[in-house]
């Protein structure tokens, strides 16, 4: 139904910082390596030579995608991280249908 609301959006990025902070200065600065060539090689491959963040909306989901199809081993870990921290939210796992008696946020 579109994006997510920006506070959720704002609650991944302080949760990925304090997750990186955790994760030691080698796993740290390889997900940040990661992140980085996500952003300057991805335009690249649809001939747009800009950071992904100055793109349109069309033209970063399609550089995303070009760069996941040819370089899956760079972004599948990013999105793999990305994925987990947001769908450890409350509001997410209400929206996909989880119900846990375990989980003190989301219960039945």
């Amino acid at each position: 139904a579109g994006a997510p609301p920006a506070e959720r959006i704002d609650w991944l990025a302080s949760e990925l910082a304090h997750f990186l902070q955790r994760a030691g200065w080698r796993s740290g600065g390889f997900y940040q390596l990661g992140l980085m060539l996500i952003a300057l090689l991805a335009p690249l491959l649809i001939l747009r030579p800009a950071p992904i963040w100055r793109l349109s909306l069309e033209d970063r989901v399609r550089a995303l995608r070009r760069m996941e199809r040819a370089f899956a081993s760079v972004v599948l870990p990013v999105k793999a991280i990305l994925c987990i921290i947001y769908y450890e939210h409350a509001d997410a796992a209400r929206e996909t249908g989880y119900i846990s008696a375990c989980h003190p946020k989301v219960g039945p």
